[in-house]
């Protein structure tokens, strides 16, 4: 239930009018996920992995490389994944997520920075001078406050997503109907009641603290029962078979970026939350 309650906060830090996706984001996500089906399916018929276990392995990367490593386990328990290969290849799959976002970010890190636009001014997380010290006197007294506010708006969105999923047994799925709360919570509430615009900036700072620490929690859990040494000695053609699937996914996105001419930075981003996730990619 930690990571549904990240991804929540993570989603009520800003109103959903403003961060709609562009065509170009959306273009960008889609060839990320073609390359990542495309590469598990060349892994799987290249790689000496056994076939017995190779179409459920590719299931698995294919899975956590299309929106995360919350995927990962959902469909290991899905394909019936053996223990010790769910372990050697969970422990794969952080250790080339690791290389490869640390590939992303030093891409990133080279290209510019874009000029920010006059009709989006950035949101500002200062209040007025004038304000500043009447708010630093109840600053320590309304942190606790805002953090169990945060916690309990996001777990009781997620419950009502639950039991949005439950009532239409499974039609709905629990992340769509979560989302439909937060469009009415953020575009009907936050952005209709002008007023509350100084509590809203204290409310999503508290949502990117939790959201971050759950995320964090949740990948040392992940790290933590990783099991190395099966890795090394058992299983190399694990490690092969996802740097594949993340070579291919690479290359369909760098080649469709250039032939769609979709900018280097809204292709890096696509591919985080490919690989990573949407809470990872913000």
């Amino acid at each position: 239930m930690g990571v549904p309650i990240a991804v929540c906060a993570l989603l009520l830090r800003s109103p959903i009018k403003s961060s709609r996706p562009r065509a170009s984001f959306t273009l960008a996500f889609i060839l990320g996920a073609v390359g990542t089906l495309l590469g598990s399916f060349i892994a799987a018929k290249c790689t000496a992995v056994p076939r017995s276990i190779a179409w459920k392995l590719a299931a698995v990367f294919c899975a956590t490389y299309i929106g995360g490593t919350v995927n990962f386990t959902a469909t290991a328990s899905a394909v019936n994944l053996s223990s010790e290969i769910l372990s050697a290849a969970l422990c794969a799959d952080m250790v080339l997520m690791a290389i490869y976002f640390c590939v992303l970010f030093l891409i990133a890190r080279l290209v510019p920075t874009e000029k920010q636009n006059d009709k989006h001014p950035k949101l500002s997380t200062n209040f007025d001078q004038n304000d500043e010290t009447n708010e630093e006197i109840g600053e320590e007294k309304n942190d606790l406050l805002s953090f169990g506010t945060v916690l309990c708006v996001s777990s009781v969105v997620c419950c009502i997503g639950s039991l949005f999923e439950w009532i239409s047994g499974g039609l709905i799925l629990f992340a769509s109907g979560f989302s439909l709360i937060l469009v009415f919570f953020s575009d009907l509430f936050l952005s209709k009641f002008p007023r509350f615009a100084k509590p809203a900036l204290n409310f999503r700072h508290w949502c990117d603290v939790l959201s971050e620490f759950i995320m964090l929690l949740f990948f040392i859990s992940l790290g933590s029962s990783s099991n190395f040494q099966y890795l090394l000695q058992s299983s190399p053609g694990i490690i092969l078979f996802g740097f594949i699937v993340l070579l291919i996914h690479a290359l369909v996105m760098a080649i469709g970026g250039y032939v769609f001419r979709i900018p280097l930075r809204e292709l890096l981003i696509a591919s985080n939350a490919n690989v990573g996730g949407s809470a990872v990619s913000t």
